[in-house]
């Protein structure tokens, strides 16, 4: 899987149905229905996405700016470093997401009655 670092929140915005990020002259754009999730640590968001461009894409910036931008396209904070796109979920038990691609990520207890209540009425 390739990784492509990207630095600068500044530089993403969202377009129609993708988020489009610029860095250095080079236009990155990623389809929002292709993310899996959002995971955070050390002040850097990794992107992480499906499809024929599986990558992830390395953003130094709060996952919560991220997750400002995605929230309306059906994303879901399970754990304060992870966010996940609820259309890629293939089922959740015991505090454990299955994502569509065989990934398993655990979610905070303290959010799972949100979490449960946000993927069974989605």
């Amino acid at each position: 899987m390739e990784t492509t670092d990207i630095v600068g929140i500044k530089n993403i915005e969202l377009q129609q149905d993708n988020i489009v990020v610029t860095n250095k002259g080079n236009e990155y754009v990623i389809e929002i229905k292709d993310i899996l999730y959002v995971e955070s640590f050390n002040k850097t968001a990794e992107i992480n996405v499906t499809g024929e461009n599986r990558s992830i894409y390395e953003v130094k910036t709060r996952i919560g700016d991220i997750y400002k931008l995605l929230e309306g396209y059906g994303f879901i904070m399970i754990h304060k470093s992870y966010i996940v796109n609820m259309a890629h979920i293939d089922k959740f038990k015991n505090y454990m997401i299955f994502l569509s691609d065989g990934q398993v990520i655990r979610a905070s207890q303290r959010r799972w009655k949100n979490i449960f209540f946000k993927i069974k009425n989605r």
